[in-house]
């Protein structure tokens, strides 16, 4: 059995974790908080003290769980720990996604914007990973159908994203990402118009410690923990104060594009995170949990804990200098950040074939773009 399993019974939830043998001996509690390091362990002795987690030992031979477990319970090796809840209420998603090419070792997506990746924050079921594990929540969520995302888009990025569907494929395509032999390019539109009709960014690039927005990225010097990263810009187009920009990141350092592009003095348009000041994100973005402001697990839908995403939202919300959510939304011409996976080179793990996968501009950013020629007329 795999150290993890997951199962999906109508509105129960349920993820199996099996013990180790160099993992035999270790509190039950102590278990949970390396698996869920968000939770504080008051949380998790709730969550254990509920009835949501249980140990089943499997050479009982009812094979049931143990009666109810407790948090300093110590656990042998085989042991099952299920983890279990209900499905809580998700924010909505754009499931509109096209399958560009599918054969049994990858398949390859056009996502639209508004659809997670993968589980983080508010979002565990509505995401495209767990909608193609369960066949469109048609089928169990177990590992009988499995799929590996191989790299990520942001929530609010459309375009394309591939998938291996065998451990073997996931570790030669990553590596392909890990080694930079893929060739990838974005469109993106930005406010300004770029003088010159080529540039360059190469700033490191690192998490803050002191932000309190969890997952934006800083230019940090690679000798305080910073990562190199470089991405190559080309105008398409310049328009009534916006421009079209290709895009082609050399690195694959998380939100490159938009942290660069900002820093080149011309941010995405609709970007929430990157172009604003960090008191008017959070301002922007309240204090609901979402996957642009903190780094969560992906269980983080599992059972309620009282993790604050971000550090005192009650202090930090404070509208400042006059400014209001209102306004705020007001100053952005779009409600997703304008960046588009236009295309991929990437060769195929069994066939060994170089392959090009390509999606068109989708349309709320082409009748944006359009728009503004009109605007200018």
């Amino acid at each position: 059995m795999n150290d993890k399993q997951s199962a999906f019974y109508g509105e129960t939830y349920v993820v199996t974790h099996v013990v180790k043998h160099h993992q035999s001996g270790v509190r039950l509690d102590q278990f949970l908080k390396e698996r869920y390091n968000r939770r504080s362990r008051e949380a998790l002795k709730r969550a254990i003290d509920s009835g949501a987690i249980q140990v089943v030992r499997p050479n009982d031979s009812a094979h049931h769980p143990q009666g109810k477990s407790k948090a300093s319970q110590k656990l042998l090796h085989g042991d099952q720990v299920l983890v279990t809840s209900r499905r809580k209420t998700e924010p909505e998603v754009n499931l509109n996604y096209s399958i560009v090419f599918e054969d049994d070792f990858m398949v390859v997506i056009n996502k639209p914007p508004k659809l997670p990746v993968h589980p983080a924050g508010r979002f565990f079921f509505n995401t495209l990973l767990v909608h193609l594990q369960t066949n469109g929540f048609e089928l169990a969520f177990n590992s009988e159908r499995t799929f590996y995302p191989v790299h990520r888009l942001d929530k609010e990025t459309s375009g394309i994203i591939i998938f291996a569907k065998t451990k073997e494929a996931a570790t030669l395509l990553t590596n392909q990402f890990k080694f930079r032999t893929t060739e990838k390019q974005y469109l993106a539109i930005v406010h300004g118009e770029p003088k010159d009709d080529r540039f360059s960014v190469s700033k490191s690039l690192g998490k803050n410690p002191r932000s309190r927005i969890g997952l934006k990225m800083y230019p940090m010097p690679t000798s305080e923990g910073g990562q190199e990263a470089h991405t190559d810009f080309q105008v398409l187009d310049r328009r009534n104060g916006f421009a079209k920009l290709a895009c082609f990141p050399r690195t694959g350092r998380q939100h490159q594009i938009r942290a660069h592009a900002d820093l080149a003095g011309f941010p995405l348009v609709g970007d929430k995170i990157y172009g604003l000041s960090d008191n008017d994100v959070l301002i922007l973005l309240g204090d609901e949990p979402d996957e642009e402001i903190a780094d969560s697990d992906s269980d983080a839908s599992l059972f309620d804990a009282d993790d604050n995403l971000i550090e005192e939202p009650g202090k930090i919300l404070e509208p400042t200098a006059q400014k209001t959510l209102e306004s705020i939304e007001a100053s952005l011409p779009l409600p997703r950040h304008a960046l588009h996976a236009a295309g991929i080179k990437i060769e195929h793990p069994k066939t060994k074939i170089l392959m090009t996968f390509e999606a068109p501009l989708p349309e709320d950013l082409s009748d944006f773009y359009e728009g503004l020629l009109r605007a200018s007329k």
